[in-house]
């Protein structure tokens, strides 16, 4: 079917190499582009996903974002506002959607001049502090991506009415077990996956790694799999691993493109994850067994544990070790886990279902919008002041 072009939507994201949230932008675009909305792409990096939206036909534009709460960038922020108000004005865009919190302040300053609804995508855990720090009381509308930050949200004053819930996307075409067989191996291949920054908690992983006995470290392989792009902690991760003994035992690969990383993950036997995010669904599409490990014990509702994955609550090394050292020596809990979390995924992440699930939103969300909120018109309510002082309240407390 043919849709119209009815919708123009203004997608604002990172760029660069291809991971979570880039992929996770790719899909939707992807996804959406046989419906009824026109979109165009402004990201603040160039890379693999400027090349994969324009393969698509997607416009894609390359726009630059400084950190909007920076004072030494003030100025210059502004600057980049207007341009990207420019941009949807140009495209008369009916939403603008920002896929993560640090690009929300642009979502909004592009919606009060243009009288368009902002969206924004939470993609990660959120203090009360971090809540007010980005204004989410200014957007119209968010999508989370897990329960428990829907939960951090409303705890925080947000309004239920304006918060959805729509899970992260698995590609299970290119995410297959069936067209990137797993190897046999005589040890048991243990992996992080993921951009190397201060979020995916690498200097923890190696901590956890330190803490195995030493028949346990000789009977594993051990690897980081992505692009540093931290120097600070870079420098802090390497001497972690001077400090710990670690360096012929951990070895980080480095990133690869979007096409090669079923192929890396293939080569996983067990994921060990600290962060959380996309690649822990994409590891066990692939038949990967997980390990979650979060202090705060909030793991998402798609690893649950013993039964598709294997989930502890602690921010000690030696407590997840111990976790660690389980799957490694007992086999069959770990292909167990490896079947039961690959059948729950193929079943409930595909990405057709975050597609629909996100074109409705987007219907509901212009539907939702008085007749007098359209494109190009003025509008002086403000409807989110109630939800703005309860957040206030709650944050004093």
């Amino acid at each position: 079917m043919v849709f119209e072009k009815r919708y123009p939507v203004l997608h604002l994201g990172r760029g660069g190499p291809i991971y979570g949230l880039s992929r996770q932008l790719l899909y939707l675009v992807a996804g959406l582009e046989t419906g009824p909305f026109s979109q165009t792409v402004a990201i603040s990096e160039p890379g693999s996903l400027q090349g994969e939206l324009a393969a698509l036909g997607v416009d894609c534009r390359v726009q630059r974002m400084l950190p909007w709460r920076s004072l030494f960038y003030a100025g210059a922020r502004y600057a980049d506002a207007w341009r990207l108000s420019a941009l949807a004005a140009e495209k008369q865009c009916a939403i603008v959607h920002a896929h993560d919190v640090w690009r929300a302040e642009y979502a909004y300053f592009i919606a009060k001049r243009l009288n368009i609804p902002s969206v924004v995508h939470v993609r990660g855990p959120l203090t009360k502090r971090d809540i007010l720090k980005h204004r989410l009381f200014r957007a119209d509308a968010i999508i989370a991506i897990a329960q428990r930050y829907v939960d951090d949200l409303t705890d925080a004053g947000i309004a239920a009415g304006r918060i959805t819930l729509i899970d992260d996307a698995v590609d299970l075409d290119l995410f297959s077990a069936t067209s990137h067989p797993r190897q046999p191996s005589n040890v048991v291949r243990v992996g992080v996956v993921g951009r190397i920054s201060p979020e995916k908690r690498i200097g923890e992983f190696l901590e956890i790694v330190a803490s195995l006995p030493p028949p346990i470290l000789a009977s594993a392989q051990f690897q980081v799999i992505g692009d540093w792009v931290d120097l600070d902690y870079r420098r802090q991760v390497e001497k972690d691993l001077d400090r710990l003994r670690l360096r012929k035992i951990v070895h980080f690969t480095g990133g690869y493109d979007s096409g090669a990383m079923p192929d890396q993950l293939a080569k996983i036997d067990l994921l060990v994850t600290l962060a959380g995010g996309s690649v822990m669904f994409e590891a066990m599409a692939m038949g990967a067994a997980v390990l979650a490990v979060r202090p705060d014990g909030r793991h998402s509702q798609h690893t649950r544990h013993d039964e598709t994955a294997w989930c502890v609550a602690t921010g000690h090394p030696e407590l997840a070790a111990e976790a660690l050292c389980l799957l490694l020596t007992d086999a069959r809990l770990r292909h167990r886990l490896a079947r039961a979390g690959q059948g729950w995924i193929t079943q409930n992440l595909g990405v057709a279902s975050m597609v629909e699930k996100t074109h409705a939103f987007y219907e509901r969300l212009l539907a939702s919008r008085p007749r007098s909120r359209v494109f190009g018109q003025r509008d002086e309510s403000a409807p989110l002041q109630t939800s703005s002082r309860l957040l206030m309240q709650n944050h004093r407390h």
